[in-house]
Formats: structure tokens, C-alpha cells, sequence
């Protein structure tokens, strides 16, 4: 699967999406609590985590990063190229694997910009916003994330600024997790040289 991202993390809760979540979107959104695991490395273009016996493996494929404004904010709009293996890992040397405990609430919408409800699990094509509350190492923080399984749209751009209105997320914040892992653990895989 491939797919454009934006993210954000703060150590803030961003309490007017937060609100847009419990009142505008409650109808349409997944709610879930669940933990993965992440390889933390010193390569922040791949992304390695465990869930579920599911070991699934994320490539950022643009480089360098797009910068994309909405409305105040700024963040980097990445592509990503993402593979899943069902499978039961062995986690040697697990002092490089780190749980991440998160608290997702889920919203999709279509290639239209309306809100569609999607079963768990289930990525039905067009956008999806992701507030997480996360904790790593006892550390807690918070992520915005918005991914397209389709060209975006206008009206997705639109949706996105009135989420924002009342945030100025900097570019500093926009990152994917293993650029974040790497602000908050010390520990990181080093790679093999030959």
C-alpha cells in the first residue's frame, strides 16, 4: 500500500481536536487502545513495528520531504510505501524494540470529503485523521496524523484547515515515528558495516 502522510507530535493535548473528535466527528469515529512495537533505529526513512503478529515494514520513498502549509501550520508531507507479514518474530536484542501504548481515535473520508464509517482494521480509500495518545517509556505525548490512500482534494484540504483553525502545529513537530523515537530514546540499533 502506498500513501501521503503528515504528523505531527506535541507534549500538549490539542484540546480543540479533541472536542472536533467527541462532537462533530463521534458518530464516525474508532476508538481503540493497543500497543507496538517499534525497532528503533538511526534510519529515520524506515519504520519497523510489531502488532498483533503482524510485522509491518514502512519505507518513506520521497526524499526530500514535501513542505505543505494548512491554514497556521506547517508540516512535511511524506510518501510512504508500507508491506505487512503475518508472522511470529523473535525479538533478539528486544533493548532495541520499544512498546508504544496508544490511545487511536480513527475518522475516514471518502474521495468526496464525507465522512464514511470504516469496521477496525478496515482502510476504505480517501483520507483518515488519526488523534493518538501516546506512551513511551513512561513518557506521554500526543500525535496528529493525516494519510491519503488517494489523491487529495480540495475538499480534504478544506476539512483539514477547520480542524487547524485553532492550532499552529510548526514544522518541527512534523515528523514520522522514527525521527520521534530517536528525540526520546537513547538506545538506537546501530547498523552492521561491512
Amino acid at each position: 500500500m502506498t500513501t501521503q502522510e503528515i504528523r505531527w507530535f506535541s507534549t500538549s493535548r490539542l484540546k480543540s481536536i479533541e472536542e472536533t473528535f467527541k462532537n462533530e466527528f463521534k458518530d464516525y469515529v474508532i476508538d481503540e487502545t493497543r500497543i507496538d512495537t517499534y525497532l528503533h533505529t538511526p534510519c529515520g526513512d524506515i519504520n519497523l513495528k510489531l502488532r498483533d503478529n503482524l510485522l509491518e515494514i514502512k519505507k518513506r520513498t520521497s526524499t526530500p520531504r514535501s513542505r505543505i502549509k494548512i491554514g497556521k501550520s506547517s508540516g512535511y508531507l511524506e510518501n510512504w510505501i508500507k508491506w505487512q507479514v503475518d508472522s511470529e518474530i523473535d525479538l533478539h536484542s528486544p533493548e532495541h524494540w520499544h512498546d508504544v501504548k496508544k490511545r487511536r481515535r480513527l475518522v475516514h473520508f471518502d474521495a468526496e470529503g464525507q465522512l464514511t464509517l470504516a469496521e477496525k482494521g478496515e482502510k476504505p480509500a480517501g483520507m483518515q485523521i488519526e488523534y493518538t495518545e501516546l506512551s513511551i517509556d513512561g513518557s506521554i505525548s500526543f500525535s496528529l496524523a493525516v494519510e491519503w490512500t488517494i489523491e487529495k482534494t480540495e475538499t480534504h484540504c478544506e476539512i483539514l484547515k477547520n480542524l487547524l483553525r485553532k492550532h499552529e502545529l510548526i514544522l518541527r513537530q512534523s515528523m514520522g515515528y522514527p525521527e520521534y523515537l530517536a528525540t526520546l530514546l537513547k538506545t538506537p540499533l546501530e547498523l552492521l558495516e561491512f
